[in-house]
């Protein structure tokens, strides 16, 4: 199928895809795919291209947290039999202050691929095992083998995270393993340190002695030099030997000082050494949690393989339940039997009580069956309590603006919506007469304000009665 016009998604938070073979419901599918991944159903890129074209492109705009983004990827056909088409990628992020798009994307298409995948933390193959099931392949993830299995797991759930704590555990613990040795070896040089220190103090002593015997002679050679003459010598040999006990009493001063001070030092090395030991149990604890995630892992997994087999039943019932409404709403009666049971189809026809029969409404005429069975409303009216019980009058009622509390989602006039009430339940469906701006407008006024709201003349009715049908599940 060859998808000329663009498709806007705006205001749609769940949508299903349905018509006959051809419709173009897995091509939809596939741009998307090939858009994000480059990937799809078809065998090489070059067999997406629409026959009798020698190229294509799929533009993919979307949101991703508060930025909007674009992918563009186009591919060529090759020129010749034996050549190879070329592909290019380019990626987008929208400038709210420029108004305009600018590339983001890497040089080449490999890098810029990995951009995406990095963008979007997800790739191809968790995304078709995951949110994605497709048609034939619904079993795809149970037929991988187990390491398979567990690798999409893990993306899913992001056990990834929990091995790089793993790794970042270990690896503190080997630089504290690491300071402890540094500790153990500090401690030494201050233990050897402290043991010089008795020494060191009773040098300073034996200067201190000396320099107060040095100054006793200094004292005794001045009184001799004034005594006796010629003793200048001996006052000379005193002042040198004071010289030198007054630097040695210096020098083991700095010294014992240097000491006091690296001592200092080693302390508080001590101390934030032994900070960083307090935070191996946390370190424990991290890791003691990462070893319960992987329980909890293998756990998720069997139940995610369970919600895929009830949620592949529920879906078939749905769908059930939905026909069977639609034909009651034309005036079908419908029986649900067992296909199984012998003869099953000429015991319904016969009028035997087989299965559960579902007894048909009223026939409407055929304009408002179609509106009955219609699967695509535009959109949404929520109306009050007095609204709610004049449509479901057994007279009926035309939908008046003054009974519209709440508009809801993108519609022209002539457009089919579904009316339901404050709690939410559907209770008719028709063609409306307005807009959804033009309804938001006059919603809540009376019919006799159109006119001077809209500045222009209009009918009274939002939705004519004989454009509307009640929704069989609206009567209560």
């Amino acid at each position: 199928m060859c998808i000329r016009d663009r498709i806007h998604f705006d205001g749609l938070h769940l949508a299903c895809l349905s018509g006959p073979n051809g419709a173009g419901k897995s091509s939809l599918l596939d741009a998307i795919t090939w858009a994000l991944w480059g990937k799809a159903r078809t065998r090489s890129d070059d067999d997406l291209i629409y026959q009798g074209q020698q190229e294509m492109l799929v533009q993919l705009d979307f949101w991703q947290g508060e930025t909007k983004f674009r992918v563009v990827r186009k591919r060529q056909k090759p020129k010749s039999a034996r050549g190879a088409g070329r592909s290019t990628l380019d990626l987008f992020a929208w400038d709210e202050d420029a108004e305009t798009w600018q590339p983001v994307g890497k040089p080449s298409l490999r890098e810029t691929q990995n951009q995406i995948i990095d963008l979007l933390r997800l790739d191809y193959d968790t995304f078709v095992n995951s949110a994605f099931l497709q048609q034939g392949r619904a079993d795809a993830f149970t037929i991988k083998r187990p390491a398979e299995r567990k690798q999409i797991l893990g993306d899913i759930l992001g056990l990834d995270q929990w091995r790089e704590y793993e790794d970042r555990a270990k690896e503190i613990l080997k630089r504290i393993e690491h300071n402890l040795g540094m500790i153990d070896m500090r401690l030494s040089e201050i233990a050897q340190r402290e043991a010089e220190e008795p020494a060191l103090r009773h040098a300073l002593e034996v200067a201190e002695g000396a320099l107060a015997e040095a100054t006793q002679l200094r004292e005794q050679a001045e009184e001799r030099y004034n005594e006796v003459a010629g003793a200048e010598e001996q006052m000379n040999a005193a002042k040198a030997r004071l010289a030198r006990a007054e630097h040695n009493v210096k020098t083991y001063e700095r010294d014992l000082e240097e000491t006091e001070a690296e001592i200092k030092r080693f302390d508080e090395q001590i101390a934030d050494l032994n900070q960083v030991i307090a935070e191996r149990e946390a370190i424990e604890e991290g890791y003691a949690q990462l070893q319960a995630a992987r329980e909890v892992n293998q756990e998720l997994g069997e139940k995610l393989q369970q919600m895929t087999a009830i949620k592949e039943r529920l879906n078939g019932v749905e769908r059930k339940i939905e026909a069977a409404r639609r034909a009651t709403d034309c005036g079908i009666r419908v029986v649900i039997a067992d296909g199984n049971c012998a003869d099953v189809l000429p015991r319904v026809v016969a009028g035997e009580e087989v299965g559960t029969c579902m007894i048909a409404r009223p026939r409407l005429p055929s304009r408002k069956a179609w509106l009955a069975v219609h699967e695509h409303p535009r959109g949404t009216l929520v109306v009050d309590e007095g609204a709610r019980r004049a449509l479901l009058r057994q007279d009926g009622s035309s939908l008046l603006p003054s009974g519209i509390v709440e508009v809801r989602g993108h519609f022209q006039a002539g457009d089919l919506v579904t009316v339901v009430d404050p709690s939410g339940h559907e209770i008719a469906r028709g063609l409306v007469n307005y807009a959804a701006a033009e309804t938001e407008a006059i919603r809540g006024e009376h019919s006799s304000r159109i006119a001077e709201v809209l500045g222009r003349p209009g009918v009274a009715e939002v939705i004519h009665r004989d454009d509307m049908v009640i929704s069989a599940d609206g009567q209560r």
